[in-house]
């Protein structure tokens, strides 16, 4: 009867947070393994596919020092549970020499080896004496040899174990035509250590290196660098869903959320989702969140480096961290050119100048608001047009609000405030007592001041509804006889697209953006005299429904890939 397997010692290595780093620790890492130990590797989420050779349990390390101890605790407990001896002898080998890195071993409970340098000896199970100068692989294998107590030279290959996937990978790569074609090929792996005033990556004398290659009939294999790289968003103060700035944030939120798994594991991106607390958990554990603070208003550091700082909107007063790469925010409108004057208007232009400074990109949310921007902000920094998502509501399950008959009322919805012209609705719903009215919002003071309007008017013909459920909403466009939408100034203007979804006559102002949003599927309002409005209201009702079927003109998959390319990530 033969003797069962001696079982393996567990040991957590970590990794250095760089690839090449990596890549020359090879030789420790089978010497250790040789050795009789069941190597778990703690280091950067692309480790797994550098790894994925060997029989190596690999851990992606999560951003965030307290995240990052309490994986080193599960690990410690599951790990003690499997052998006994794991938690007596030393078990958290060190390939990084920061003294962070020993504290974190310490305060979950390990004991880690590595080198006595950095004031860190005090937290080192085995100390492992420091010798200056060496080549980083000797490095690594003095740290491996002593702990060890091998007496042996470090083998000159480092011994990377290509995965099956790689060797098809690069077996399909030698098969192009580019590379079969070609007298020989060179392989390049591009990296830069710090980006431009931009904040875009730059490999100065690339492109020359490239085409001087090719002139010499050479193929070219490129292979960038793998990354790990945290994206933020900055959703602000949100207190509900009710309008059209906190609607377009939720759908970016629930959209990237849906794809992070996938980006996570092809492209190494991270999201993190900065936003009141009560909201954590909205949309997912596929994304990280950290509470909204006071403190961001001002100058401020992230608990983890970033790669882009995204603020979703241009009214919120939270700055970008200063251990942000690069900083994008979405501008909506510059309605307040319009609406503000004196005083106000300088106060307004001074906070959205002091915050524009500090991006190295916008994202305008039509051509109308990159040409405003243009026209009033010429030393901005450069501007994508990048169009809001649509949510297809004509899926969602459906809800009457109340008594209101079918194909009987006119709607509208908006926030009510003043460049929202809702007074003119108003106006010609007095002149027009037949024809019912329902103005629909967030409960605020500005619909109060138009209750108190109508009240004051005696018009029985119009009526509010205050914070309705998105099955409320799809069911009022579903039903209404038209939709109305008389905006003064718009930077998107959502709810008409909406009503258009339903195959709704939509009668919209002529102004700002709404041509260019719209195109022929609505009517437009002709002149703000509440006779002429009736006339342009009754005439787009008389033309019926639309000749085309209701379609998706912008769909939220659109705008988040272009979205993910402002970031530089790839779509896909």
């Amino acid at each position: 009867m033969s003797a069962a397997p001696m079982q393996r010692q567990p040991l957590i290595v970590r990794l250095c947070n760089w690839v090449g780093e990596a890549v020359l620790s090879l030789p420790t890492l089978s010497l250790l393994d040789e050795q009789g130990f069941e190597l778990h590797l703690v280091g950067k989420r692309w480790a797994q596919s550098l790894f994925e050779g060997h029989s190596w349990m690999v851990h992606p390390r999560p951003a965030g020092r307290r995240a990052a101890i309490e994986q080193l605790r599960t690990l410690k407990t599951e790990l003690g549970q499997k052998h006994p001896r794991f938690s007596q002898d030393p078990n958290y080998l060190l390939f990084t020499s920061s003294f962070s890195s020993a504290l974190e071993g310490r305060l979950a409970g390990l004991k880690p080896i590595g080198y006595q340098r950095d004031g860190r000896s005090l937290l080192l199970a085995h100390g492992v004496p420091y010798h200056a100068g060496l080549h980083a692989a000797d490095d690594y294998w003095h740290i491996g040899s002593h702990f060890t107590a091998t007496q042996r030279q470090r083998p000159s290959a480092l011994g990377l174990k290509p995965s099956i996937a790689h060797q098809a990978k690069a077996a399909e790569v030698m098969r192009s035509p580019t590379i079969a074609r070609a007298s020989g090929f060179v392989i390049l792996c591009p990296f830069s250590g710090a980006a431009d005033t931009a904040g875009v990556k730059r490999w100065p004398g690339f492109a020359e290196l490239g085409q001087a290659l090719h002139q010499r009939g050479l193929g070219i294999v490129i292979c960038p660098g793998p990354g790990e790289e945290v994206i933020a968003l900055q959703f602000g103060h949100i207190k509900h869903f009710n309008e059209g700035l906190s609607e377009v944030s939720r759908q970016i939120g629930l959209h990237l959320a849906q794809r992070a798994p996938a980006l996570l594991k092809a492209q190494g991106l991270e999201f993190h989702f900065i936003l009141p607390e009560a909201l954590h958990g909205l949309f997912g554990s596929a994304v990280r969140y950290h509470a909204l603070s006071d403190a961001m208003r001002w100058r401020h550091r992230f608990p983890v480096d970033l790669a882009v700082w995204h603020g979703l909107h241009q009214h919120m007063r939270y700055r970008p961290p200063v251990n942000s790469q690069r900083n994008v925010i979405t501008v909506h409108d510059l309605n307040h050119v319009y609406a503000k004057q004196g005083l106000s208007l300088w106060w307004q232009n001074l906070r959205m100048t002091s915050h524009f400074r500090r991006a190295h990109a916008l994202v305008a949310i039509t051509h109308y608001v990159a040409n405003d921007i243009q026209t009033h902000l010429p030393w901005a920094p450069p501007v994508s047009v990048v169009y809001n998502g649509v949510a297809d509501l004509t899926r969602v399950p459906q809800e009457a609000p109340g008594a209101l008959a079918k194909g009987e009322f006119l709607l509208h919805i908006s926030r009510m405030s003043a460049s929202k012209n809702v007074g003119t609705l108003i106006d010609m719903a007095a002149i027009w007592p037949e024809q019912a009215v329902v103005l629909v919002g967030p409960h605020s003071p500005e619909m109060e001041q138009h209750q108190q309007e109508v009240l004051r008017r005696g018009l029985s013909n119009v009526s509010f509804l205050a914070d309705v459920t998105e099955s409320q909403k799809a069911w009022l466009y579903a039903h209404c006889k038209a939709f109305l939408f008389p905006s003064l100034h718009e930077g998107f203007g959502l709810p008409p697209v909406e009503a258009m979804q339903f195959d709704r006559p939509v009668v919209v102002s002529a102004l700002s953006c709404m041509p260019e949003v719209c195109g022929s599927r609505a009517g437009y309002f002709t002149s703000f005299d509440p006779y002429v409005m009736r006339r342009d209201v009754e005439r787009q009702i008389q033309r019926g429904p639309s000749a085309h079927p209701p379609v998706q003109p912008y769909p939220w998959d659109r705008a988040i890939d272009s979205l993910l390319s402002i970031y530089g990530a790839s779509p896909d």
